[in-house]
């Protein structure tokens, strides 16, 4: 990748209405070195992880409001938004949220993100749903959901780099993966096929399907292991 001497942003918004509904789109481009340190927060929807051979970062998110008056609809387009902060080496990004969706409302906010591979990274959801169809480790990389859950089809690291999962109050479900490091509390993890499991948990239901090697600690847990060892990866 090219280290960038100055860092530029594209950002790009749009808002719409339909019905007594209310969308706001957002998109944001960063350029990024390698080894840059990414974190990013997203609150109240859906986000979707992908790869691409790219030095930049690109979100793309939709804030969606079922019903909103007309009264509303501009103050609304000043507090959903996703919020940039960058120094040297480090990006954060967050969701702002207008103050009424915080505690009640119909708010659902769509984000699509496409990373680089040489990225450190941590992702979190808060009442989100993460899904990743396939993604490689390269640099640290951590995932968490906090009441929601984290679907993954597809996980490999390379060079034994470290991949944290972390579920509370929600779901983890992992087709293939070859190592993860997994935290747990009152959730439910389900492991199709995996190399190398280790499973830090309280008062959640494990079952893993097969894997290589499983190590597991907590207490108030269940565990279903049905083989060890995989016939494939």
């Amino acid at each position: 990748m090219r280290l960038f001497c100055a860092f530029l942003i594209f950002f790009g918004t749009l808002c719409a209405v339909y019905a007594d509904g209310y969308v706001k789109y957002v998109r944001k481009l960063l350029p990024v070195a390698e080894g840059t340190d990414f974190y990013m927060e997203s609150i109240y929807g859906h986000i979707t992880l992908h790869q691409w051979e790219k030095d930049s970062v690109l979100v793309e998110a939709s804030f969606q409001v079922e019903r909103a008056e007309d009264w509303e609809k501009e103050e609304l387009a000043g507090q959903l938004d996703l919020l940039v902060e960058t120094w040297p080496g480090t990006i954060n990004i967050r969701t702002q949220v207008a103050e009424e969706f915080e505690q009640a409302g119909s708010l659902l906010v769509e984000t699509v993100l496409w990373v680089p591979k040489g990225m450190v990274m941590d992702l979190v959801g808060r009442y989100s749903f993460i899904y990743v169809p396939a993604f490689v480790v390269c640099e640290h990389t951590s995932l968490t959901a906090i009441y929601g859950d984290i679907r993954i089809d597809s996980l490999q690291s390379v060079n034994d780099r470290e991949i944290y999962l972390n579920v509370s109050y929600g779901k983890l479900l992992v087709d293939c993966c070859s190592k993860a490091l997994i935290r747990s509390s009152y959730s439910s993890v389900d492991i199709d096929k995996a190399s190398f499991l280790q499973i830090k948990a309280e008062k959640s239901q494990i079952e893993v399907q097969a894997a290589d090697t499983l190590i597991s600690e907590g207490k108030y847990n269940v565990y279903r292991v049905k083989k060890k060892g995989i016939d494939d990866f």
